[in-house]
């Protein structure tokens, strides 16, 4: 994978998961797995650039859904992960400084709630 010093791990909810590399061929028909299970995302060997940060949000989107429980049997998860993850991904592509700022302002919400006493 081409995505130099990628996370080792990332905390979706209340869980970590392992982000590990899997060779190609052990994922037929797919360039990434979360594995609720076990605690990992796997993500395919093979893969570089935009379409390996479109695959990891993919995968992380599986991730919130089962972590919070979305399925309710009657929606396409694939289908609704897939146009999130693809969406997501223009939107920073085309907002180069909107993910920093994402990530400020959360940062000093959380710092914000923390010093008031909130989870």
């Amino acid at each position: 994978m081409d995505i130099m010093n990628y996370p080792k791990s990332l905390k979706i909810g209340h869980l970590d998961y392992a982000l590990n590399e899997i060779d190609a061929g052990n994922i037929p028909g797919a360039s990434g797995l979360f594995h609720m299970g076990s605690g990992q995302i796997l993500l395919a060997n093979d893969m570089d650039g935009g379409y390996a940060v479109k695959v990891l949000l993919h995968e992380v989107l599986h991730g919130i859904w089962g972590h919070y429980s979305m399925d309710d049997g009657s929606l396409n998860e694939e289908r609704i992960v897939d146009t999130f993850a693809n969406g997501l991904c223009t939107v920073i592509r085309d907002n180069p400084g909107f993910a920093a700022w994402l990530a400020e302002h959360l940062e000093k919400s959380q710092s914000a709630s923390s010093a008031l006493g909130a989870p």
